[in-house]
């Protein structure tokens, strides 16, 4: 996708994205960085938890085939790796676009309506989009998405101060 500058609504010859985007694309790394150390902390808890369990059964019950200690700890190793794979990894394999966080960020955010998302879209429109609307009112609806955006950020701040 090009780089659109909101000003004109033409393709922008500098890589600088709107700062709305850049917003965007800050708020995707950190949720992922967030996703993957939730996604840890269950990793952690779920193979602490087996080895306790395996422990404490190992105590009340003194295994001493061989056969049964291979089976139980490779079983702690695949409830590990699911765990890997179902929490930390598929976290990391998806994708989510900026219209998606966008409409993420909305119902977080309902005072914004639909502008957040309307903004993201309008941003990657050419100049002559017949389905998009007035190149003006599109600026305007980024402009506006974008004060919007700031206020409930600022006020979300002060309610939790």
């Amino acid at each position: 996708m090009k780089t659109m500058n909101h000003q004109s609504l033409l393709p922008n010859p500098s890589p600088m994205p709107h700062p709305l985007e850049q917003k965007i694309v800050a708020l995707r790394r950190d949720v992922r960085q967030m996703a993957v150390l939730y996604g840890m902390c269950i990793v952690s808890m779920a193979l602490l938890g087996m080895i306790v369990a395996w422990a404490m059964l190992d105590y009340l019950f003194r295994f001493q085939d061989r056969g049964l200690r291979i089976i139980a700890s490779l079983s702690v190793l695949g409830v590990y790796g699911w765990t890997l794979y179902r929490c930390v990894l598929v976290m990391l394999w998806r994708r989510l676009s900026n219209t998606a966080l966008a409409l993420r960020v909305q119902r977080q955010f309902p005072q914004l309506g639909d502008r957040l998302v309307s903004a993201i879209e309008f941003l990657h429109a050419t100049e002559d989009d017949p389905t998009a609307g007035s190149a003006a009112l599109r600026r305007a609806v980024v402009d506006q998405a974008t004060a919007e955006a700031k206020q409930a950020k600022e006020a979300k701040a002060a309610e939790e101060a």
